[in-house]
C-alpha cells in the first residue's frame, strides 16, 4: 500500500492541475459551447435593459424568437439570431449611421441614403413599426418609417397596405406612402400607381407627380395612358401639370395626343385646359384653339388660349401674334397680344413695332406698345427709348414711357436715371423720372433715394423722395429713417413731409419705435405734437 503512495499522489496532483488549469483556460481563454449560450444569455439580459434607449433595434429576445420560428429546424438558425444580436448591440452605431445618411434626406430623395432594415419576417417588421410609432423624436420615427417602407418595396402590395393602415398619424402616413411608392416606382411604376389610389386624397397628390416622373423616364406613353383613365379631375391636373414640360420635351407628339384625348373629356378644370392648351399647340395650334374657343365660360377659354398664345410665342411670336388678335373679346385679346409681342420683340423688335399699324383698337395698341418696349430693352435699351421718343404723343407713349422706365431701370438704374433726366421734353422728363426712381427704390431704395436727393428743390423731388422713402420704409423703416435724419441734418431744406410719410407706414408695424423717432427728430415741438395726434401715439 504504501509504495503506491508516491503514485497515487502524483495522479492527484495532476488533476488538481488539470482543474486549475482549466479554471484559468475558462477566464482568459475561448469559452466552451455552453458557456458561449450562457454569456450570450448573460448579455441578451443586459441588452433587453438598455433596447429601449435604441430605438432602430428589435429586442434580442424577440429577434431569436423570431429566427427560431422562422427556422426551427435550421442548422443556420442560431447564426441569424446571433447575427441580430450583433446589429442590435450595436445599434447606437446603426443609430448614428442613419443620422448621417438622413441629414439632406427629404421624402423624394433617393431611397438608396437610407441603411437597410436587418429584419427576417414580417412579424419582426410589425414588432418594429409598433416601437417605431411609439418615438417621441420626429427625424427618428420619420427615418424608421422610410426604412420601413423601403424593406417593404420586395414584399407583395397587401402588406404595405395593411402597414398604411395600422398607423393613425397623418404625417406617418405621409412620410410612409412617399418612401414606399418612390422606392416602388423605381421598379414597377404601375403597381406604385395603383397602390397610391388607395391612399387619402391629400396623400394622392403629392404622389403621383412623383410616380409619374419616375414612370415616364422609362415608359411615358404608358404613364400617359394611365393618368387618361384617371377618375378625379383635381388628380388629372395636378399630375399632368406636373409632367407636362417633361412629356413635351421628351415626345411633342405624345403629348400632343394625349392632349387632344383629354380634351375630349370636356374636364371643366382651369389648371387642366391650361396644361393642354400648353401641349396641343406644340402639335396642332388651329385644332388647339378651336377647342378652346368653345368654352362658354370665359375664364376656361381664356385660361386655355393664353395658354396656347404662351406656347407658340415661344417659338413662332409671329404665329402667336396672329392668333392672339383672333381671341373675341377686347379684354382677352389685349392679354393675349401683350403675351407675344413681348416676346417677338426680344426676336426682332423692329418687325414687332411696324406690325402696330395693323391694330385698330386703343387698348390692344396699349398692349403691345408695353410689351413692345419691355422686351426691347432686354435687347437694346438704348434703341427701345429712341423708338418710345419717338411716338406721337397720348396713351401709346404713355404707357411704352412707363414700360420702358420701370425695366430699364430693374436692369441697369444708372443708365435710365441719366437717359430720363436728359429728356428734353419737361412732361416726360417728369414721368419717367418718377418712375425710374420708384422702380429703383423697389430693390435698391438706398441708391434710388441717394440719386433723388441730388434734384432741385422742387416738385419732382418731393414726390420723387417720397415716393422712394415710402417703398424704402415698407421693408425696412429704420433704415428709411436714418436716412432721412441724416438728410435733413446736412440740408437746409424742408423734409417734413418725409417724416409724416415714414413716421405713418412705421407706425403700423411699430408704434413706439416711430413715436420715438418723431420725438427724437429735428422737428420743431410743434410739429412732433401735431404729427403724433394725427398718428394717436
Amino acid at each position: 500500500m504504501n509504495k503506491h503512495l508516491p503514485y497515487i499522489a502524483g495522479i492527484l496532483a495532476i488533476i488538481l492541475f488539470g482543474g486549475l488549469l482549466g479554471k484559468i483556460t475558462k477566464k482568459d481563454g475561448p469559452e466552451t459551447e455552453t458557456e458561449t449560450g450562457t454569456a450570450e444569455h448573460k448579455a441578451a439580459e443586459t441588452q433587453k435593459g438598455t433596447d429601449s434607449d435604441k430605438p432602430f433595434s428589435i429586442s434580442v429576445r424577440k429577434s431569436r424568437q423570431a429566427a427560431e420560428r422562422a427556422a426551427p429546424d435550421s442548422s443556420d438558425a442560431l447564426p441569424k439570431a446571433v447575427a441580430h444580436e450583433r446589429a442590435a448591440s450595436t445599434a447606437g452605431v446603426r443609430s448614428d449611421v442613419a443620422t448621417d445618411a438622413t441629414t439632406h434626406y427629404e421624402d423624394d430623395d433617393d431611397p438608396t441614403a437610407l441603411p437597410p432594415l436587418e429584419i427576417y419576417n414580417l412579424d419582426e417588421l410589425r414588432d418594429f413599426l409598433q416601437e417605431t410609432l411609439t418615438l417621441t423624436d420626429k427625424n427618428d420615427r420619420r427615418r424608421a418609417l422610410r426604412q420601413i417602407a423601403q424593406y417593404l418595396t420586395n414584399e407583395d402590395s397587401s402588406v404595405a397596405k395593411e402597414i398604411f393602415a395600422s398607423i393613425e398619424e397623418f404625417d406617418d402616413q405621409k412620410t410612409f406612402a412617399l418612401m414606399y411608392t418612390r422606392s416602388l416606382a423605381v421598379v414597377d411604376p404601375y403597381s406604385a400607381a395603383q397602390w397610391s389610389q388607395d391612399t387619402p386624397f391629400r396623400i394622392q397628390r403629392d404622389l403621383i407627380p412623383r410616380i409619374l416622373k419616375e414612370w415616364s423616364s422609362s415608359d411615358i406613353q404608358a404613364a400617359a395612358d394611365w393618368v387618361t383613365q384617371m377618375k378625379d379631375q383635381r388628380l388629372i391636373a395636378s399630375a399632368s401639370k406636373s409632367i407636362a414640360n417633361e412629356w413635351k420635351k421628351a415626345d411633342p407628339e405624345l403629348a400632343g395626343a394625349w392632349a387632344a384625348k383629354m380634351a375630349a373629356k370636356n374636364i371643366r378644370n382651369l389648371s387642366l385646359n391650361e396644361t393642354i392648351g400648353k401641349l396641343w399647340a406644340e402639335v396642332d395650334p388651329g385644332a388647339a384653339f378651336e377647342w378652346a374657343s368653345k368654352f362658354s365660360d370665359i375664364r376656361f377659354r381664356d385660361k386655355a388660349m393664353m395658354s396656347i398664345v404662351g406656347t407658340l410665342a415661344e417659338n413662332d411670336p409671329i404665329a402667336a401674334a396672329d392668333w392672339a388678335h383672333k381671341f373675341p373679346d377686347t379684354q382677352s385679346r389685349a392679354k393675349a397680344v401683350s403675351a407675344a409681342y413681348q416676346q417677338w420683340s426680344k426676336q426682332d423688335p423692329y418687325a414687332a413695332a411696324a406690325s402696330l399699324s395693323d391694330i385698330d383698337n386703343g387698348k390692344v395698341m396699349n398692349e403691345a406698345v408695353k410689351s413692345i418696349a419691355k422686351g426691347w430693352v432686354a435687347k437694346d435699351a438704348a434703341e427701345a427709348a429712341k423708338w418710345v421718343e419717338s411716338l406721337p404723343g397720348g396713351d401709346s407713349q404713355h404707357w411704352g414711357m412707363v414700360a420702358l422706365s420701370q425695366e430699364w431701370a430693374r436692369k441697369d438704374p444708372q443708365k435710365a436715371a441719366a437717359w430720363a433726366v436728359g429728356l428734353p421734353n419737361s412732361s416726360m422728363m417728369t414721368k419717367a423720372t418718377t418712375i425710374v426712381a420708384s422702380s429703383w427704390s423697389s430693390h435698391d431704395p438706398r441708391g434710388a433715394a441717394d440719386w433723388v436727393s441730388m434734384f432741385p428743390d422742387g416738385s419732382l423731388k418731393r414726390n420723387s423722395l417720397t415716393s422712394t422713402t415710402h417703398q424704402w420704409a415698407l421693408k425696412n423703416p429704420d433704415a428709411a429713417s436714418q436716412w432721412i435724419d441724416n438728410l435733413a441734418s446736412g440740408d437746409s431744406g424742408n423734409y417734413d413731409y418725409l417724416y409724416r410719410d415714414v413716421s405713418r407706414v412705421w407706425s403700423r408695424k411699430d408704434p413706439q419705435a416711430a413715436e420715438r423717432w418723431i420725438l427724437e427728430s429735428s422737428l420743431s415741438d410743434s410739429e412732433k405734437d401735431k404729427l403724433l395726434n394725427r398718428l394717436n401715439l
